[in-house]
């Protein structure tokens, strides 16, 4: 039983990796010819945002059992890697990209080169003892964020809201895709995903959140939603605390 309790974080990110793997193959397979074209993308959506949650989870499992060893940082960046920033970006470019020049992947790759920054600059910083605050936003919520936009269209696009992708749309989603990669590798603290669901002390926000988020999905049937309303809400309120801890800082300086 103990032996089981100590992989069980390795077991999670194993399950990670899986999940990556297979959203792209879905994304491989999707087309817009077929009927399964917006069952495979919002399959690997969906896949996404669940290992966005496996991932906290296992993180907090990792410390509750006290295995933060290095072998377990590099295993559980792997995965990370995989699900989100690879996936990703491959469900972008084909999702949003595919049929047009081949100059328009250089959005995605601006996003799996940051992503890969950010992990690398974590597992750089790993031995650091106090790790209460990240630097740049985290991959996991960054994956959910920009596939939330891909359900969101989806979404839309089965309600008969919108028909075809727009090039105002796309120009949106790509302001969106420069956005998150900029905040991944700035150099700006962020509130770790766990302090955040099990630690955080901001109880207005964290209610805010609790009640839009399901009216949102009541109201609009749109899931994708809540899933952006919440990540908009985290940014805010990590860069807002950023900013003020900066400007208490240089005025005590």
């Amino acid at each position: 039983m103990v032996r089981i309790r100590s992989l069980l974080p390795d077991i999670l990110t194993g399950i990670n990796i899986c999940i990556g793997f297979f959203c792209i193959i879905l994304v491989i397979h999707a087309s817009r010819e077929t009927n399964a074209f917006h069952y495979n993308y919002t399959l690997s959506a969906w896949l996404i945002i669940i290992a966005s949650l496996i991932d906290i989870l296992d993180g907090a499992i990792a410390r509750w059992f006290g295995k933060t060893g290095a072998f377990g940082i590099e295993f559980d960046s792997i995965a990370d890697f995989t699900v989100f920033a690879v996936a990703p970006s491959i469900l972008l470019y084909t999702f949003f990209y595919d049929g047009y020049s081949i100059l328009y992947a250089i959005f995605p790759l601006f996003y799996l080169v940051a992503a890969a920054y950010r992990l690398a600059r974590f597992n750089a910083d790993a031995l650091e003892a106090s790790r209460k605050k990240i630097i740049g936003l985290g991959t996991p919520i960054s994956a959910a964020i920009i596939v939330a936009v891909v359900l969101l269209v989806t979404d839309l696009q089965e309600q008969g809201t919108i028909q075809n992708i727009s090039w105002g749309l796309r120009y949106a989603v790509t302001i969106l895709i420069l956005f998150n990669s900029i905040l991944m590798v700035l150099p700006v603290e962020f509130i770790t995903a766990y302090e955040y669901c099990f630690q955080s002390t901001r109880r207005v926000i964290q209610l805010l959140a609790a009640i839009v988020a399901p009216l949102l999905l009541l109201h609009f049937r749109l899931p994708s939603l809540s899933i952006l309303l919440v990540g908009i809400i985290y940014i805010a309120e990590s860069l807002g605390r950023w900013l003020v801890q900066r400007r208490t800082s240089q005025t005590h300086n």
